[in-house]
């Protein structure tokens, strides 16, 4: 199924970069660039539409509590979809990273040129608590949305820290104060944590918590990497010059890599562990796709494309993927370009379907 973003009496948005977010109770959430926030249940039926909520963060709680987030202010909505409180950013942000919660519970968000990293406490239905903040100065290149990740910690007085990219560098700060860990150059826009041995990874490499070298695979001369999707065992996927999948155990070694015939986006993997999902590029005689492979050997598995929307414009990828508890859905954003219309869309991850799809894209184009 798919269902358009936007609240009823708003106009319809161009896209959604924000991955949506799964609660606890099922339901799907997602936000689009014009600030909507919508709620499904997993049969793809509307439970609420909110406006002016967030555009660049989303993030559900243990007790369902939603957060969004944009340059001006931090929301929380209760699981109804009514508002629970606002938390106005002063200073307001240049450039508004994400908010997302925490191991410990707590909401962190990142505000460039504004109030930097910082951590709230929910207080309730009252106004939230601010805990502490960090600065972080805005500086080229532009980075308009990344997402945050945690994992533990070494360094003294600290149990837990935050990693994002901003700003030319991959930081790191502790939970519990927001002293800063470490700040090093480059990294990637979604950072990744392993959930095995709690290093963080970029395309062909992972690194200890204080951003010492652990391993570091060398690729073909010449082949690019994307940023990596590290799985429930620690396996490492990145895709290597844009049509090669790449699978590494925890120490660095080459698992397996496979041939994807056509140029792909970043990969995702599902909670089990069963399946990777890429996105294919659009082009002129091919639609957007969703193409998966097997994640313990890189056999092809599926193959879906994405029909035109209903103006007959062909749709763009938009978000990374979410996935349901089990695996068994994906959850991702796409728009279809010059329509105004950002979709959230859910797709059966079962392998059991055929290995290729032939659909009608449109049947109303007249000569």
């Amino acid at each position: 199924w798919a269902v358009e973003t936007h609240a009823q009496g708003t106009v319809g948005a161009p896209y959604s970069l924000v991955r949506p977010a799964v609660g606890p109770d099922g339901s799907i959430y997602a936000v689009d660039v014009n600030d909507n926030l919508v709620a499904v249940d997993p049969n793809g039926t509307v439970l609420w539409r909110a406006a002016n909520a967030g555009s660049k963060g989303l993030d559900v709680s243990a007790d369902g509590t939603i957060y969004t987030g944009n340059e001006d202010w931090i929301k929380a909505f209760n699981p109804d979809g009514s508002l629970k409180w606002t938390f106005m950013q002063n200073p307001r942000a240049f450039v508004f990273i994400d908010v997302a919660v925490g191991p410990d519970g707590y909401i962190y968000a990142v505000a460039s040129s504004g109030m930097g990293v910082f951590s709230l406490e929910d207080g309730g239905q009252d106004n939230p608590v601010l805990r502490w903040t960090n600065s972080e100065p805005y500086s080229r290149l532009f980075v308009g949305y990344t997402e945050l990740a945690f994992g533990p910690s070494t360094a003294s007085g600290c149990v837990q820290q935050l990693y994002f990219y901003a700003n030319r560098h991959t930081r790191a700060v502790c939970l519990e104060n927001g002293n800063e860990v470490f700040s090093v150059g480059g990294g990637n826009t979604r950072p990744q944590v392993n959930p095995v041995d709690g290093r963080w990874h970029r395309g062909d490499s992972a690194y200890n918590a204080d951003a010492s070298l652990a391993w570091r695979f060398q690729f073909p001369s010449f082949a690019g990497f994307s940023e990596p999707s590290l799985a429930a065992d620690g396996t490492h996927y990145t895709v290597v010059s844009a049509n090669e999948l790449y699978a590494l155990d925890l120490n660095g070694s080459e698992k397996w890599h496979a041939a994807l015939n056509e140029n792909v986006g970043l990969p995702d993997v599902d909670p089990s562990g069963a399946v990777v999902i890429v996105s294919t590029n659009r082009s002129q005689t091919s639609p957007l796709a969703l193409k998966a492979v097997s994640a313990s050997n890189g056999s092809g598995l599926w193959r879906m494309e994405f029909p035109a929307d209903g103006s007959g414009k062909d749709q763009f990828l938009g978000s990374g993927i979410a996935y349901s508890a089990n695996g068994d859905t994906a959850y991702v954003m796409t728009y279809a370009n010059g329509a105004n219309r950002t979709y959230l869309n859910a797709v059966d991850t079962n392998p059991s379907l055929p290995s290729a799809s032939t659909i009608v894209r449109s049947s109303a184009i007249n000569m």
